[in-house]
């Protein structure tokens, strides 16, 4: 019987084994591991980010070439030379003035907001998405340090402008430049619920007459 369970147990221990070696077959190998990885980072940087901020992105880089396609050649922009700091600030003048749909207040230029967008976006994101000279392959640290310049710069002329704008200087600080007017906004919205409410009332009298 002893002899018997040993003869089992070395079976069992064999199969255990054959069972372990085939299955190690199966497993991927180092190399094979780290194109894994590679290709999983690879998908995170292009297609990681946030939907909103990545359509955020997209705005800002059509105004972008919307300002290159008028002021590029004043300036003296080549892509192969790529944006330079002071190109940027003229963007971010042309921001600051130029809107995309005509405001029915008065309204000129871009918001506080979008200055945030530019700030944060233009060099981190639109820059390495048109693949300007000196922009690929960076990786997040020597990305961030480029950027940093244009950053300080953008925040820097932002804060200028508002400062020589007499509209936004009647106390020692600066009022938040907005781009749309609450005011505005809700008397829209008023307007719309009352014209809406009349039109509920027309079609009902309609149909009770």
């Amino acid at each position: 019987m002893a002899n018997k369970g040993r003869a089992e147990a070395g079976k069992a221990l064999e199969a255990a084994r054959v069972a372990e070696t085939e299955a190690a077959s199966h497993r991927p190998t180092a190399a094979q591991k780290q194109k894994q990885i590679a290709e999983l980072e690879e998908r995170a940087q292009l297609f990681g980010d946030p939907v909103k901020q990545s359509a955020q992105a997209k705005v800002l880089e059509r105004k972008w070439l919307r300002f290159l396609l008028v002021h590029a050649e004043e300036y003296s922009f080549t892509a192969c030379a790529g944006p330079s700091v002071e190109l940027v600030k003229h963007f971010v003048t042309y921001a600051f003035c130029t809107r995309d749909l005509v405001s029915a207040i008065g309204r000129e230029g871009l918001g506080d907001s979008f200055e945030l967008q530019i700030r944060y976006m233009l060099a981190k994101f639109v820059f390495p998405a048109l693949k300007y000279n000196g922009w690929t392959g960076l990786n997040a640290h020597e990305l961030h340090k480029k950027a940093e310049p244009y950053k300080f710069a953008v925040k820097e002329q932002w804060e200028r402008l508002k400062r020589s704008d007499p509209d936004l200087m009647s106390t020692l600080k600066p009022f938040v430049k907005t781009k749309w007017c609450d005011t505005a906004y809700f008397q829209a919205q008023v307007c719309t619920l009352v014209y809406r409410t009349a039109c509920v009332a027309a079609c009902v009298t309609r149909a009770c007459v």
